[in-house]
């Protein structure tokens, strides 16, 4: 029947100068670098420019108006960057669990 290594054996001695066989645990990227993540997709970065051209346009006046009511123009604009900002939010919870 073998024995436990004592003070003096092989298996001691490596552990003392070698420190601990395991991987360490690596710290989980934070919320933020989840959403900055997330939001660096192709399509995202397409609909917010959309959003913000949308935006821009809806609150340009024309100087000859034509009896039209655009006071709700910015809606479509503020739609587009809701529904962007849903999907970041979603997937960075989603990676987050």
């Amino acid at each position: 029947m073998e024995r436990l290594p004592d003070e003096d054996s092989d298996y001691v001695q490596r552990k003392k100068r070698f420190g601990e066989n395991f991987v360490p645990t690596k710290k989980p990227p934070s919320f933020l670098r989840l959403v900055l993540r997330a939001s660096n997709d192709t399509t995202l970065i397409i609909l917010l420019v959309a959003a913000i051209f949308s935006l821009g346009l809806s609150f340009y006046h024309d100087p000859n108006p034509d009896g039209e009511d655009h006071s709700s123009a910015w809606i479509e604009g503020a739609a587009i960057l809701a529904s962007v900002l849903v999907v970041v939010i979603v997937t960075a919870f989603n990676d987050w669990r």
